[in-house]
């Protein structure tokens, strides 16, 4: 199974590093309002492209003029237990992070891992930045660095909302100038709306 898994995440970065991406945003002052429950304002830079949207995913990403270098934007609900303080919601994410973390463990590692409890837009959420390291993304060495949220949307407890943007690159571009300042200008823009 968990062959099956990792090919799959192979597909989708060779998906986004190598082949056209599905359609250009020409207009980011357009929202994206096909996932269930959110509004999405694309980020305000040039050359993003979305490549996935359905009711409870969406998935744009840009190619930097850097060989190798894909910026992610993303926005995904799924099913929550039943949470009702921060500390659980810390540690259900936490426990659901180690529980993801791909086999064989030599794969990826974790330079640093930062996870804050806040409240944002009426939720309560979970604020991390991370960055890891991937030794096996198309033969290379790669850096993937996110800033996201992960709350309970406000209008049901029960549905969890992940947004998240990133940056993914060789080895030697770590800590962009910038990259939190754009991370945080997308994840400002993702509204919670009504089902």
């Amino acid at each position: 199974m968990m062959r099956y898994v990792l090919g799959l995440a192979l597909i989708v970065v060779g998906f986004v590093s190598c082949t056209p991406m599905s359609r250009v945003i020409t207009d980011p002052s357009e929202r994206l309002t096909k996932v269930s429950g959110v509004s999405v304002l694309p980020p305000q830079e040039p050359d993003w492209h979305l490549v996935a949207l359905t009711q409870t995913f969406l998935g744009l990403a840009k190619r930097s003029q850097t060989d190798g270098e894909v910026y992610g934007a993303r926005v995904g609900l799924y099913e929550l237990p039943d949470l009702t303080t921060e500390q659980d919601l810390l540690k259900f994410f936490s426990d659901a992070h180690v529980a993801n973390v791909p086999e064989p463990q030599t794969r990826t590692r974790s330079l640093t891992r930062e996870e804050n409890p806040v409240r944002s837009r009426g939720a309560m959420c979970i604020h991390y930045h991370e960055v890891t390291e991937d030794h096996e993304v198309l033969g290379a060495f790669m850096i993937l660095e996110e800033f996201g949220y992960l709350c309970q949307h406000p209008k049901n407890k029960r549905i969890g909302v992940r947004m998240e943007y990133s940056h993914h690159h060789l080895q030697g571009r770590y800590n962009e100038p910038g990259l939190e300042t754009k991370a945080k200008a997308f994840l400002d823009h993702v509204q919670f709306t009504d089902f």
